[in-house]
């Protein structure tokens, strides 16, 4: 089901990201992800941020039909999540060879748990 959740947000990554290739099943890894989020380049920007909220909506659409404690505030906007998965991803470099949308989950959930 995950596969489908972030199928849209692949036409986001059509442009070659960078040499490490996407563990098999993932669109990108963390450390994709993560140099998508620290890169200076406005395109850069735009799909780290596109990254990112789509799972932010696939978790929010995920726990609405009950299969997630991810609680995502609706006003949590790009830059919160791009400032929160940079500075996870930078203390855990170990991480950065999962695949992106299981550690930005991963990310969003220890953030972000339902009270």
């Amino acid at each position: 089901m995950l596969h489908l959740l972030i199928a849209p947000i692949a036409m986001l990554t059509l442009t070659p990201i960078a040499d490490t290739p996407a563990p098999v099943g993932a669109y990108l890894t963390g450390k994709q992800l993560y140099e998508q989020c620290t890169a200076e380049k406005e395109t850069s920007a735009s799909i780290c941020a596109g990254y990112l909220m789509g799972i932010a909506d696939a978790l929010d659409f995920s726990r609405s039909i009950g299969k997630r404690t991810q609680c995502i505030p609706k006003d949590a906007g790009p830059t919160q999540l791009r400032d929160i998965v940079v500075e996870a991803l930078k203390a855990h470099p170990d991480q950065q060879g999962l695949p992106a949308a299981q550690v930005s989950s991963e990310i969003f959930g220890a953030a972000f748990g339902c009270k």
